[in-house]
């Protein structure tokens, strides 16, 4: 199986799919999304599988907590990384451009509400996600 993930209609750059079968005694499938959305192959089972999306390995890493201060909104990279060092914690990644927020619900096969029935041989499954 193979095919395209999009969020409000446009290809989700990056992150995982997970497709978990709802018959006993089958594996689950994963496989890793693309820039252009574009994942698999991956071989599925047969039958009707749970699919979950997770993009969250693409998010900018976020500051450790630790009690230091509080830097305003605008404050210059050069104090971040300044304030960063005194604190012997590393600043915040910059903004990883693949990434695109996605709601949680959809991180988990429970909570997202996508399923789909996989038939014998290649097939193509386009997974279209919502942001609201």
């Amino acid at each position: 199986m193979s095919g395209q993930v999009l969020i409000d209609g446009k290809p989700l750059k990056g992150g995982n799919v997970t497709f978990v079968p709802t018959a006993p005694g089958t594996r689950n499938a994963f496989a890793t999304i693309d820039e252009t959305g574009n994942y698999g192959p991956v071989e599925v089972s047969g039958g009707e599988v749970m699919i979950s999306v997770d993009n969250r390995s693409l998010a900018p890493r976020q500051r450790g907590g630790g009690g230091g201060p509080t830097l305003p909104r605008n404050a210059s990279p050069e104090l971040r990384a300044k304030m960063a060092a005194s604190h012997n914690a590393p600043p915040p990644s910059p903004p990883n451009p693949n990434y695109t927020a996605i709601p949680e619900r959809y991180y988990l096969v429970e909570t997202s509400d996508l399923t789909f029935t996989v038939q014998p041989g290649d097939q193509k499954h386009n997974i279209e996600l919502k942001s609201k």
